[in-house]
């Protein structure tokens, strides 16, 4: 009874609120799915897309850069930079819900150089049916093809072998002195007693593995948040240099520059 309830408030509900707005307002403006049909993020679709490319614009993205957006969705993130990027830049999205990647091609056709590609990686929430795992998955690029790579609220639902593997394929397919921009949820001191205060957002209270807490031990993918050293060692690891330090989120600090915390870091030549 439990998870029919579950399933009824946080899933069909919503669906079926989303599909009553969708038939009483008007039509949305081009690139903005229906709301019945949007799967990523909480909250307005256009207003986050905005608030993203604010951050990647002060974050060093810049119009001629060939960019990699990873778990696209259905182009959040690519709707702004239509209005940004040079007819050098491209923007290439990678996605591993098809849906999403199918809405992208069908609606930005009048767009040359932006590019919706379909990874096929299994993960339990989005994508019960994938047929390769994160941990192995080779990211279709050639080396050294992107000048900047960004992904949000991507490793807040990988599992660390995935995001290592990640990592990993970034590198690679970043050119050098290339940029990273990574959103987290990153656990230390600060944001432990933050939870155990009431005042987080989420609450990371069960221990998945030496370097990661999950808010649900059924559903560890739902939302997962990695120890601070961790992520430090791992983006020194695959030779990603901080620019500055860790950029806190308001999930749990007050006065966030974002919802969740992020980290930029550059390929080391």
């Amino acid at each position: 009874m439990k998870q029919i309830y579950t399933k009824l408030r946080y899933v069909v509900w919503p669906w079926m609120r989303a599909a009553w707005l969708d038939l009483t307002s008007a039509p949305p403006p081009p690139l903005v799915p229906n709301r019945r049909d949007i799967f990523i993020g909480l909250g307005d679709f256009v207003a986050g897309g905005n608030q993203i490319q604010r951050e990647l614009e002060k974050n060093g993205l810049t119009p001629d850069m060939a960019v990699l957006d990873i778990g696209s969705g259905q182009g959040r993130a690519a709707r702004p930079m239509t209005e940004f990027l040079s007819e050098k830049g491209s923007y290439t999205g990678l996605e591993i819900v098809k849906r999403g990647v199918d809405w992208c091609k069908k609606n930005y056709t009048a767009y040359p150089n932006f590019d919706f590609v379909h990874a096929d990686i299994y993960n339990k929430v989005y994508n019960r049916k994938g047929t390769n795992k994160g941990s192995e998955y080779r990211f279709p690029f050639e080396d050294n093809s992107f000048d900047f790579i960004f992904l949000t609220s991507v490793f807040t639902h990988m599992l660390k072998a995935d995001v290592e593997n990640y990592l990993s394929e970034m590198r690679r397919v970043l050119k050098p002195g290339g940029r990273t921009f990574i959103t987290w949820f990153i656990l230390n001191d600060e944001t432990h007693e933050t939870i155990l205060s009431g005042r987080a957002a989420f609450v990371f209270q069960h221990a998945f593995d030496p370097v990661s807490y999950v808010v649900s031990q059924k559903n560890p993918e739902g939302t997962i948040g990695f120890k601070e050293d961790y992520v430090r060692d791992q983006l020194a690891t695959h030779d990603l240099q901080l620019q500055g330090d860790i950029y806190r989120g308001n999930w749990a600090v007050s006065g966030g520059h974002f919802f969740q915390d992020y980290t930029v870091a550059d390929k080391i030549i």
